[in-house]
């Protein structure tokens, strides 16, 4: 287990770099539509207002849900390039760790990048709904 844990915290530092840099462009991606900005409509009804607000957080919570659909396909494929590699897969698998192990070392780091990156798009999301739900 000790080598199961160096080489998770190498590797999971390693693809910190690539993380920062999704993270960043799927943030700017989103920054745009989660900041819409939506008038208030104080003389209109009330189904007025719950029609406009809803259809604009439906957008919303559909480009969150695209992107993340998109990540979860990229980032897999980052991920387990470098078994397609011949001299990196002979360096990996050539260290004194089984197989499965390195294979759950690159599963879990990016489920860990994925889970973060949720994590932060519905808190985002979240935020947003209640900057909206006070402007009313």
């Amino acid at each position: 287990m000790k080598i199961f844990g160096k080489y998770f915290a190498y590797h999971a530092k390693r693809s910190l770099g690539r993380f920062a840099i999704i993270a960043v462009l799927t943030l700017i991606y989103l920054m745009p539509i989660l900041a819409e900005k939506v008038g208030t409509y104080t003389d209109v009804g009330s189904n007025y207002i719950y029609r406009k607000y809803g259809r604009l957080l439906a957008d919303q919570f559909n480009s969150i849900t695209f992107l993340m659909c998109l990540l979860c396909t990229i980032i897999p494929i980052l991920e387990f390039a470098s078994f397609h590699n011949r001299k990196n897969a002979d360096t990996m698998l050539s260290m004194p760790i089984s197989r499965a192990k390195l294979a759950l070392v690159h599963y879990l780091n990016g489920a860990w990048q994925i889970a973060s990156l949720v994590t932060c798009y519905l808190l985002m999301y979240v935020h947003v709904l209640n900057v909206l739900c006070f402007r009313l």
